[in-house]
């Protein structure tokens, strides 16, 4: 496991950088030190994290099918979870995050956010909160930051989850 996606991990932060051919993002922990490096190609429906820029290890892969759960596996092809979208398209969206007998189910918090980003990148500039949670007790919070440039950042107070299937999930959030 690496360092940055101990389970004491609080927190994570996704920063989206600008590349011509596919969507690059940072990992990075709260103080800023990059913890991993998801590469997604814009043809394809999955993506590969790395360590490091270098791309000669892998620390998960993010396959996602039209319609179908978003698969999360680690470098050995193991399942880590999954990441399912289940809600309406118009409306606020609810999420799921599973890994294992764990469920993690959230929503986004602005009715009214959800409906306008509906429309596409004249709204996609605005922010959003997901709050997920196990049971009646929060597990991860979600919030993409008001900006063109996305930027997402996890608050995890449940150290149950993989910190890489909560990567996962912002990355699919985007």
């Amino acid at each position: 496991m690496e360092p940055g996606f101990a389970s004491t991990q609080r927190a994570l932060r996704v920063h989206k950088l600008f590349r011509p051919f596919a969507d690059h993002y940072e990992v990075r922990t709260p103080a800023g030190d990059p913890v991993g490096y998801v590469h997604r190609r814009r043809d394809h429906w999955q993506a590969t994290a790395y360590p490091d820029q270098r791309k000669q290890r892998t620390i998960f892969e993010l396959a996602d099918k039209l319609h179908a759960p978003a698969v999360v596996s680690d470098a050995a092809d193991t399942v880590i979870g999954l990441v399912c979208r289940a809600g309406a398209w118009f409306g606020r969206t609810d999420w799921r995050i599973e890994q294992g007998d764990l469920e993690a189910t959230g929503r986004e918090a602005s009715a009214v956010g959800a409906f306008l980003r509906a429309f596409g990148a004249p709204f996609s500039f605005l922010p959003s909160r997901y709050a997920f949670t196990i049971g009646g007790v929060p597990a991860v919070t979600i919030r993409r930051h008001f900006g063109y440039r996305t930027r997402f950042s996890a608050d995890i107070p449940d150290s149950r989850l993989d910190r890489r299937l909560v990567a996962a999930a912002m990355i699919e959030l985007d």
